[in-house]
């Protein structure tokens, strides 16, 4: 058992159209509100905004296209940010400067924090039931819940109904990120061939 301090967290994942703010304020270019590996990455990447996002014209435009998995289309900005760890962390440093909310700043939740966003019918292990192992994509596009290919790509962050606390997307639609380093299970090997994702 874990204890985890008092937190807050955001209703919805953070949207593209958020994060649209972040690249026209900068984000990519300030050096301050990366972490020291993170800016690395971003600098070895000449990273200027994320990498699922396409340029449509001259680049001080901040006009993008999406990269879907099976097209690409407009930025939609209702769909979550896909973005990895360090743009994760350089947007919340960013926003926390944005909103003045030094005393309380934002930041990735840890994984014990992710878990208390779920539903607390869906805490208990071993789940009794797990919509993940037994339904598809269809039966999951009928419950609004982007897992298993359900919708084939991302889905707007209010789309899916809300859990019984409030939030959106606690499962499917986008990985996320964990402050913290994942806790394997007992029994918990890496798999050979993903390491980077195990």
């Amino acid at each position: 058992e874990i204890d985890v301090p008092a937190f807050r967290a955001s209703q919805f994942l953070v949207s593209n159209g958020e994060f649209l703010e972040f690249v026209r304020a900068g984000g990519y270019s300030t050096r301050r509100f990366w972490s020291e590996s993170g800016w690395k990455w971003r600098a070895f990447r000449n990273a200027k905004a994320p990498v699922f996002w396409v340029l449509d014209g001259p680049a001080g435009l901040h006009r993008y296209n999406l990269r879907l998995t099976f097209d690409i289309v407009p930025l939609c900005p209702s769909l979550p940010a896909v973005v990895n760890f360090y743009e994760a962390k350089a947007f919340c440093a960013w926003r926390t400067e944005k909103d003045g909310n030094e005393n309380a700043p934002y930041r990735v939740v840890t994984e014990a924090e992710s878990y208390l966003l779920r539903d607390p019918r869906t805490r208990e292990w071993p789940r009794p039931y797990d919509p993940t192992m037994h339904l598809g994509g269809k039966k999951m596009a009928e419950q609004g819940i982007n897992m298993n290919l359900a919708f084939a790509s991302e889905s707007p962050v209010d789309a899916g109904p809300a859990n019984s606390m409030g939030f959106h997307d606690i499962h499917g639609n986008v990985w996320e990120y964990a402050e913290d380093h994942a806790a394997a299970l007992p029994g918990f090997k890496v798999h050979p061939y993903y390491d980077d994702f195990s």
